[in-house]
């Protein structure tokens, strides 16, 4: 895949004589997509870049190059803004189809609303919240029956 889009397309976010040096656009954008297909939070992928070669090796990070922490996503999403994100991704996802690495797939979440068993009052649940409210007048119903 190419990626060289990635660093054309955020050079005016990035002055390069202030602040420190920061990780290349190109390699956050890669973790962001590997935190996005596998479902993980900014947290867990810092934590698989640690440990996971093959995160590492598709981010393009070498052993001993530093990684980035789960704040650095933050930042790095922020500064792209959605706006931007979602074109650099959808430009991503067009090479993927053209590539046929992606299938176009519908699918359908059922969202029917259905009413719970804790919804529907029971018998029980009925005399039991009788009883606390009024615990006396049970038993006096009691007595007076026998």
């Amino acid at each position: 895949m190419d990626f060289s889009f990635i660093e054309e397309k955020v050079r005016d976010l990035y002055s390069k004589g202030m602040g420190r040096p920061s990780h290349p656009p190109k390699v956050m954008f890669k973790i962001l997509f590997l935190e996005f297909y596998y479902n993980l939070s900014d947290v867990e992928v810092a934590r698989q870049l640690k440990f996971n070669v093959l995160f590492r090796y598709f981010a393009g990070l070498k052993a001993e190059d530093p990684i980035p922490d789960d704040t650095s996503m933050v930042v790095f999403r922020r500064r792209l803004g959605e706006e931007r994100f979602e074109r650099l991704f959808d430009r991503f996802t067009a090479q993927c189809k053209d590539r046929g690495l992606l299938q176009e797939t519908l699918k359908t979440i059922d969202a029917t609303h259905i009413v719970a068993d804790v919804a529907i009052p029971n018998t029980v649940n009925l005399l039991k919240r009788r009883k606390k409210k009024d615990p006396s007048g049970d038993r006096e119903r009691e007595k007076g029956s026998g």
